[in-house]
Protein backbone atom coordinates (compact mmCIF):
# COMPACT_ATOMS: atom_id res chain seq x y z
CA UNK A 1 0.00 0.00 0.00
CA UNK A 2 1.21 3.24 -1.22
CA UNK A 3 2.08 6.58 1.28
CA UNK A 4 -0.51 8.75 1.41
CA UNK A 5 0.60 12.13 -0.64
CA UNK A 6 0.82 15.51 1.23
CA UNK A 7 -2.77 16.76 -0.09
CA UNK A 8 -4.69 14.12 0.68
CA UNK A 9 -7.66 15.20 2.68
CA UNK A 10 -7.19 12.89 5.43
CA UNK A 11 -3.47 13.47 5.77
CA UNK A 12 -4.14 17.20 6.10
CA UNK A 13 -6.85 15.96 8.65
CA UNK A 14 -3.97 13.49 10.60
CA UNK A 15 -1.54 16.35 10.63
CA UNK A 16 -3.77 18.79 11.99
CA UNK A 17 -5.23 16.84 14.84
CA UNK A 18 -1.64 16.08 15.79
CA UNK A 19 -1.11 19.92 16.40
CA UNK A 20 -4.27 19.88 18.03
CA UNK A 21 -3.02 16.94 19.85
CA UNK A 22 0.34 18.80 20.75
CA UNK A 23 -1.54 22.25 21.36
CA UNK A 24 -3.87 20.40 24.47
CA UNK A 25 -0.42 18.68 26.21
CA UNK A 26 0.78 22.41 25.84
CA UNK A 27 -1.68 24.04 27.56
CA UNK A 28 -1.88 21.16 29.76
CA UNK A 29 1.60 21.87 30.71
CA UNK A 30 1.81 25.57 31.11
CA UNK A 31 -1.98 25.15 33.19
CA UNK A 32 -0.13 22.62 35.49
CA UNK A 33 3.03 24.96 35.87
CA UNK A 34 0.64 27.95 36.67
CA UNK A 35 -0.81 25.89 39.13
CA UNK A 36 2.56 24.62 40.14
CA UNK A 37 3.94 28.45 40.40
CA UNK A 38 0.93 29.37 42.66
CA UNK A 39 0.79 26.87 45.27
CA UNK A 40 4.74 27.65 45.46
CA UNK A 41 4.11 31.68 45.75
CA UNK A 42 0.82 30.24 48.11
CA UNK A 43 3.22 28.45 50.30
CA UNK A 44 5.82 31.57 50.66
CA UNK A 45 3.03 33.56 51.43
CA UNK A 46 2.06 31.42 54.36
CA UNK A 47 5.60 31.15 55.64
CA UNK A 48 6.37 34.55 55.67
CA UNK A 49 2.91 35.29 57.65
CA UNK A 50 3.68 32.37 59.93
CA UNK A 51 6.97 34.47 60.49
CA UNK A 52 5.33 37.89 60.90
CA UNK A 53 2.75 36.18 63.61
CA UNK A 54 6.29 34.53 65.71
CA UNK A 55 8.00 37.86 65.03
CA UNK A 56 4.23 39.80 66.63
CA UNK A 57 4.80 37.44 69.80
CA UNK A 58 8.69 38.12 70.22
CA UNK A 59 8.13 41.62 70.20
CA UNK A 60 5.51 41.31 72.94
CA UNK A 61 7.38 39.03 74.63
CA UNK A 62 10.33 41.07 74.69
CA UNK A 63 8.30 43.84 75.54
CA UNK A 64 7.07 42.10 78.98
CA UNK A 65 10.56 41.71 79.71
CA UNK A 66 11.71 44.80 79.36
CA UNK A 67 8.99 46.33 81.30
CA UNK A 68 8.09 48.68 78.45
CA UNK A 69 4.67 47.26 77.56
CA UNK A 70 3.58 47.96 73.88
CA UNK A 71 0.74 50.59 73.10
CA UNK A 72 -2.28 49.11 71.09
CA UNK A 73 -1.18 50.83 67.46
CA UNK A 74 2.57 49.43 67.91
CA UNK A 75 2.39 46.65 66.15
CA UNK A 76 -0.37 48.23 63.55
CA UNK A 77 1.02 47.30 59.85
CA UNK A 78 2.82 51.01 58.30
CA UNK A 79 1.22 52.24 55.00
CA UNK A 80 1.74 49.89 51.86
CA UNK A 81 5.21 50.47 50.40
CA UNK A 82 4.97 50.95 46.32
CA UNK A 83 3.84 47.01 45.02
CA UNK A 84 7.45 44.93 43.74
CA UNK A 85 7.13 41.99 41.81
CA UNK A 86 6.31 38.87 43.45
CA UNK A 87 10.02 37.44 43.72
CA UNK A 88 11.51 41.16 44.45
CA UNK A 89 8.64 41.43 47.34
CA UNK A 90 9.04 38.25 48.70
CA UNK A 91 13.15 38.54 49.07
CA UNK A 92 12.04 42.33 50.61
CA UNK A 93 9.77 40.68 53.44
CA UNK A 94 12.24 38.22 54.23
CA UNK A 95 14.65 40.76 54.17
CA UNK A 96 12.44 42.47 56.65
CA UNK A 97 12.18 39.65 59.08
CA UNK A 98 15.94 39.13 58.88
CA UNK A 99 16.49 42.74 59.80
CA UNK A 100 13.46 42.64 62.45
CA UNK A 101 15.04 38.90 63.84
CA UNK A 102 18.18 40.89 64.29
CA UNK A 103 16.83 43.72 66.06
CA UNK A 104 15.04 41.67 68.64
CA UNK A 105 18.62 39.82 69.51
CA UNK A 106 20.39 43.16 70.15
CA UNK A 107 17.97 44.38 72.13
CA UNK A 108 18.18 41.51 74.27
CA UNK A 109 21.76 41.74 74.02
CA UNK A 110 21.48 45.99 75.40
CA UNK A 111 18.46 44.91 77.75
CA UNK A 112 21.41 42.62 79.50
CA UNK A 113 23.79 45.35 79.83
CA UNK A 114 23.08 48.24 83.31
CA UNK A 115 20.67 50.67 82.71
CA UNK A 116 23.30 53.61 83.39
CA UNK A 117 26.16 54.05 80.91
CA UNK A 118 25.81 50.23 79.27
CA UNK A 119 28.73 50.79 76.99
CA UNK A 120 30.58 50.99 79.75
CA UNK A 121 32.41 48.21 81.31
CA UNK A 122 33.68 49.13 84.71
CA UNK A 123 31.57 49.49 87.66
CA UNK A 124 34.31 52.20 89.04
CA UNK A 125 33.83 54.34 86.48
CA UNK A 126 30.02 54.05 86.15
CA UNK A 127 29.79 54.93 90.49
CA UNK A 128 32.11 58.00 89.82
CA UNK A 129 29.48 59.45 87.41
CA UNK A 130 26.89 58.74 89.90
CA UNK A 131 28.60 60.50 92.93
CA UNK A 132 29.76 63.72 90.64
CA UNK A 133 25.95 64.19 89.67
CA UNK A 134 25.64 64.25 93.96
CA UNK A 135 28.49 66.98 93.87
CA UNK A 136 26.25 69.55 92.59
CA UNK A 137 23.62 70.14 95.82
CA UNK A 138 27.22 70.52 97.32
CA UNK A 139 28.86 72.92 94.54
CA UNK A 140 25.61 75.26 94.79
CA UNK A 141 25.38 74.97 98.85
CA UNK A 142 29.36 75.98 98.99
CA UNK A 143 28.53 79.01 96.29
CA UNK A 144 25.30 80.30 98.59
CA UNK A 145 27.33 79.78 101.88
CA UNK A 146 30.72 81.03 100.74
CA UNK A 147 30.44 84.22 102.58
CA UNK A 148 29.61 82.47 106.09
CA UNK A 149 32.57 82.25 108.21
CA UNK A 150 32.91 80.45 111.21
CA UNK A 151 29.89 78.55 111.02
CA UNK A 152 30.41 75.33 112.69
CA UNK A 153 27.37 73.29 111.67
CA UNK A 154 28.54 74.56 108.22
CA UNK A 155 31.41 72.94 108.26
CA UNK A 156 30.32 69.40 109.82
CA UNK A 157 27.81 69.32 107.13
CA UNK A 158 30.17 69.63 104.61
CA UNK A 159 33.02 67.49 105.61
CA UNK A 160 31.13 64.86 107.26
CA UNK A 161 26.88 65.20 106.37
CA UNK A 162 27.32 65.89 102.49
CA UNK A 163 29.82 62.83 102.03
CA UNK A 164 27.30 60.74 103.79
CA UNK A 165 24.60 61.80 101.96
CA UNK A 166 26.63 61.07 99.00
CA UNK A 167 27.50 57.84 99.79
CA UNK A 168 24.17 56.39 100.78
CA UNK A 169 22.23 58.15 98.46
CA UNK A 170 24.77 57.01 95.51
CA UNK A 171 24.65 53.74 97.09
CA UNK A 172 21.15 53.81 96.18
CA UNK A 173 21.17 55.08 93.13
CA UNK A 174 24.13 52.57 92.06
CA UNK A 175 21.87 49.69 93.31
CA UNK A 176 18.93 50.86 90.59
CA UNK A 177 20.79 51.84 87.55
CA UNK A 178 23.77 49.20 87.27
CA UNK A 179 20.99 46.33 86.96
CA UNK A 180 20.03 45.22 83.71
CA UNK A 181 16.90 46.05 82.84
CA UNK A 182 15.95 42.65 81.44
CA UNK A 183 14.64 40.36 84.50
CA UNK A 184 17.21 38.20 85.32
CA UNK A 185 16.94 34.24 85.36
CA UNK A 186 16.94 31.77 88.68
CA UNK A 187 20.67 31.78 87.73
CA UNK A 188 21.52 35.35 87.18
CA UNK A 189 19.62 36.09 90.41
CA UNK A 190 21.44 33.97 92.52
CA UNK A 191 25.38 34.93 90.91
CA UNK A 192 23.35 38.83 91.79
CA UNK A 193 23.02 38.02 95.18
CA UNK A 194 26.71 36.13 95.53
CA UNK A 195 28.55 39.07 93.55
CA UNK A 196 25.96 42.44 93.65
CA UNK A 197 27.13 45.18 92.09
CA UNK A 198 30.10 47.28 94.39
CA UNK A 199 29.24 50.80 95.16
CA UNK A 200 32.37 52.07 95.96
CA UNK A 201 30.97 54.45 98.90
CA UNK A 202 34.49 55.45 99.62
CA UNK A 203 34.49 56.81 96.26
CA UNK A 204 31.54 59.00 96.98
CA UNK A 205 33.07 60.17 100.03
CA UNK A 206 36.10 61.37 98.46
CA UNK A 207 34.59 63.18 95.62
CA UNK A 208 32.38 65.04 97.85
CA UNK A 209 35.12 66.40 100.16
CA UNK A 210 36.65 67.33 96.93
CA UNK A 211 34.23 68.52 95.39
CA UNK A 212 33.42 70.93 98.50
CA UNK A 213 37.13 71.86 98.91
CA UNK A 214 37.58 72.64 94.97
CA UNK A 215 34.95 74.56 95.06
CA UNK A 216 36.10 76.95 97.97
CA UNK A 217 39.34 77.35 96.68
CA UNK A 218 37.54 78.29 93.44
CA UNK A 219 35.54 80.91 95.10
CA UNK A 220 38.30 82.47 97.25
CA UNK A 221 40.87 82.52 94.36
CA UNK A 222 38.36 84.52 92.08
CA UNK A 223 36.41 86.58 94.97
CA UNK A 224 39.43 86.30 97.98
CA UNK A 225 39.20 84.88 101.18
CA UNK A 226 35.39 86.01 103.05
Amino acid sequence: MSGRSAGDPWQRYADALGHLHAARAAVVRGRAGELARQAARQETVTELAAEVALGRERLAEIATDLRAPLAPGDLTPLPGAPPLPWDDGAADARARLAAADAAVVEARRVARLPQLLPQWSSQLARAAMVYLGFTVPAIVLVALTFQVKGNQSLFLFFVVGWPLVTAIGGAIVLSRVSLPRERPDEAERLLTRLRPPRAHPWLGVLIALLATYLTQQLLETLFGAP
